[in-house]
């Protein structure tokens, strides 16, 4: 199986929740090409899946320095942030990622996510307004 089939799968995998299975291809695929950044991401959006916040981190900040304008990884530092219950971090990772991407459905979730939690209602229901 070649790394776009394996990559394949491991999204498969974490979407059907398994993600100590997609984690494992994923380690696979970095052995072969450490310098991929999308691969750190979708490890450090796994970890996040497992709870295991210190060692997405580890792998988001790996995928950073590799690619900075990837809209997918400002996501997940968005995620990382909210978890730490940093929400102007978090809602300045939104912002990057819908800079780089301005039609991510799911950063505008994220995004909307964060603002109602922190009850700011009328900002946070205007994002779900405007997927619509």
């Amino acid at each position: 199986m070649n790394n776009y089939n394996k990559f394949d799968q491991v999204l498969r995998y974490s979407r059907q929740g398994q993600v100590a299975s997609a984690i494992e291809l994923l380690k696979g695929l970095l052995a072969d090409e450490p310098n991929n950044a999308i691969y750190h991401g979708t490890l450090a959006s796994c970890l996040l899946q497992q709870s295991r916040l210190h060692a997405a981190e580890y792998e988001l900040k790996i995928a950073m320095q590799l690619a900075p304008n990837e809209p997918f990884l400002h996501c997940i530092s968005a995620r990382i942030y909210y978890l730490q219950n940093k929400p102007n971090e978090a809602l300045a990772a939104c912002d990057n990622a819908l800079q780089l991407e301005p039609g991510n459905v799911e950063v505008f979730e994220l995004k909307s996510d964060i603002l109602i939690a922190n009850k700011k209602y009328k900002e946070g229901f205007s994002y779900i307004q405007q997927m619509a």
